[in-house]
């Protein structure tokens, strides 16, 4: 038998998902799904890094116009050709631009890279 043990903050962390997802049931509405989700999102949401900035706008796609953030860190001293990319989890049924908002800005402050949610 095998032994594992946990870091007392990975086991927080653990807990934590356990107790904000327990309303995650896929017995209610997508909107109520939605809901839930946000707020199990929210639970964990960071503060913006400093510098990060994250105005939104709208693409035009083949089928209408798409909601998405822009990421940009105001204190990078580069002009990057590489941006990053986000497309949240969810099977793109959960989750939305505010769900995930503090990742993508982390990112961006993290990486000095723009960002597009």
């Amino acid at each position: 038998m095998t032994h594992f043990e946990i870091d007392n903050e990975v086991q927080h962390f653990i807990d934590t998902m356990i107790h904000v997802s327990s309303n995650l049931s896929t017995d209610t509405s997508i909107g109520q799904q939605r809901a839930n989700s946000n707020a199990a999102c929210h639970h964990f949401f960071s503060p913006y890094p400093a510098g990060v900035e994250s105005p939104d706008d709208v693409m035009t796609g083949r089928h209408g116009p798409i909601p998405i953030r822009r990421y940009r860190n105001t204190l990078a001293n580069i002009v990057p050709d590489t941006q990053i990319i986000f497309l949240h989890g969810g099977e793109f049924v959960l989750g939305d631009l505010d769900s995930h908002d503090d990742i993508c800005a982390e990112l961006c402050g993290k990486t000095g890279l723009d960002a597009i949610s």
